[in-house]
Protein backbone atom coordinates (compact mmCIF):
# COMPACT_ATOMS: atom_id res chain seq x y z
CA UNK A 1 0.00 0.00 0.00
CA UNK A 2 2.56 2.40 0.71
CA UNK A 3 4.49 1.58 -2.10
CA UNK A 4 1.32 2.83 -4.17
CA UNK A 5 0.85 6.06 -2.15
CA UNK A 6 4.14 6.36 -2.72
CA UNK A 7 4.18 6.04 -6.66
CA UNK A 8 1.33 8.70 -6.50
CA UNK A 9 2.73 11.09 -4.96
CA UNK A 10 5.54 11.28 -7.15
CA UNK A 11 3.59 11.08 -10.20
CA UNK A 12 1.18 14.25 -9.24
CA UNK A 13 4.42 15.91 -8.73
CA UNK A 14 6.50 14.74 -11.65
CA UNK A 15 3.50 14.38 -14.19
CA UNK A 16 4.12 16.92 -17.42
CA UNK A 17 0.34 16.62 -18.56
CA UNK A 18 -2.82 17.01 -15.99
CA UNK A 19 -3.78 13.48 -16.72
CA UNK A 20 -1.31 10.84 -14.62
CA UNK A 21 -0.62 8.35 -17.28
CA UNK A 22 0.84 4.35 -16.24
CA UNK A 23 4.59 6.01 -17.45
CA UNK A 24 4.40 8.73 -14.73
CA UNK A 25 3.38 5.98 -12.16
CA UNK A 26 5.87 3.49 -13.45
CA UNK A 27 3.30 1.01 -14.54
CA UNK A 28 4.37 0.92 -18.12
CA UNK A 29 5.99 -2.26 -18.52
CA UNK A 30 2.74 -3.61 -17.79
CA UNK A 31 0.65 -1.63 -19.81
CA UNK A 32 3.35 -2.23 -23.14
CA UNK A 33 1.33 -5.68 -23.64
CA UNK A 34 1.58 -6.83 -26.97
CA UNK A 35 -1.35 -6.83 -29.38
CA UNK A 36 -3.21 -9.75 -30.48
CA UNK A 37 -5.62 -10.34 -33.42
CA UNK A 38 -8.91 -12.05 -32.63
CA UNK A 39 -7.35 -15.30 -34.49
CA UNK A 40 -4.28 -15.54 -32.70
CA UNK A 41 -6.63 -14.69 -29.38
CA UNK A 42 -8.73 -17.95 -30.21
CA UNK A 43 -5.72 -19.89 -30.93
CA UNK A 44 -4.33 -19.23 -27.52
CA UNK A 45 -7.73 -19.89 -25.62
CA UNK A 46 -7.72 -23.04 -27.38
CA UNK A 47 -4.66 -24.27 -26.56
CA UNK A 48 -4.97 -22.92 -22.87
CA UNK A 49 -8.64 -25.27 -23.09
CA UNK A 50 -7.59 -28.43 -24.41
CA UNK A 51 -4.26 -27.96 -22.07
CA UNK A 52 -6.65 -27.99 -19.13
CA UNK A 53 -8.46 -30.64 -20.31
CA UNK A 54 -5.58 -33.27 -20.90
CA UNK A 55 -4.24 -31.74 -17.15
CA UNK A 56 -8.71 -32.44 -15.94
CA UNK A 57 -8.14 -36.04 -17.06
CA UNK A 58 -4.66 -37.14 -16.36
CA UNK A 59 -3.65 -36.71 -20.07
CA UNK A 60 -6.85 -39.37 -21.39
CA UNK A 61 -7.84 -38.19 -24.54
CA UNK A 62 -11.10 -39.96 -25.29
CA UNK A 63 -12.18 -38.08 -21.34
CA UNK A 64 -10.22 -34.97 -22.45
CA UNK A 65 -12.17 -35.58 -25.91
CA UNK A 66 -15.50 -35.60 -24.26
CA UNK A 67 -15.16 -32.70 -21.77
CA UNK A 68 -14.42 -30.22 -24.88
CA UNK A 69 -17.12 -31.71 -26.81
CA UNK A 70 -15.08 -32.89 -30.14
CA UNK A 71 -14.06 -36.13 -31.08
CA UNK A 72 -10.84 -37.86 -30.41
CA UNK A 73 -9.93 -37.54 -33.69
CA UNK A 74 -10.26 -33.97 -33.68
CA UNK A 75 -8.25 -33.45 -30.31
CA UNK A 76 -4.85 -35.19 -31.79
CA UNK A 77 -5.39 -32.94 -34.79
CA UNK A 78 -5.43 -29.83 -32.52
CA UNK A 79 -2.96 -30.83 -30.43
CA UNK A 80 -0.59 -31.31 -33.43
CA UNK A 81 -1.36 -27.60 -34.69
CA UNK A 82 -1.32 -26.29 -31.10
CA UNK A 83 2.51 -28.24 -30.91
CA UNK A 84 1.17 -29.90 -27.49
CA UNK A 85 3.39 -32.98 -26.66
CA UNK A 86 0.97 -36.21 -27.55
CA UNK A 87 0.66 -39.16 -25.04
CA UNK A 88 4.18 -41.56 -25.80
CA UNK A 89 3.46 -45.37 -25.26
CA UNK A 90 5.15 -45.37 -21.76
CA UNK A 91 2.68 -42.44 -21.19
CA UNK A 92 -0.45 -44.76 -22.65
CA UNK A 93 0.55 -48.14 -21.07
CA UNK A 94 0.35 -45.86 -17.63
CA UNK A 95 -2.88 -44.19 -17.80
CA UNK A 96 -4.42 -47.68 -18.65
CA UNK A 97 -2.82 -48.94 -15.47
CA UNK A 98 -4.17 -46.91 -13.09
CA UNK A 99 -7.24 -46.98 -14.75
CA UNK A 100 -7.48 -51.10 -14.05
CA UNK A 101 -5.77 -51.03 -10.75
CA UNK A 102 -8.46 -48.06 -9.60
CA UNK A 103 -11.14 -50.20 -11.21
CA UNK A 104 -10.06 -53.33 -9.00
Amino acid sequence: MRELINRVRRAIVMAENKLISADDLDLAHFTAQQTMTLSQAREAAEKRAIEAALLRHRHRLNEAAMDLSISRVTLYRLMGQHGLRELSAADEKAAFAADDSAQE
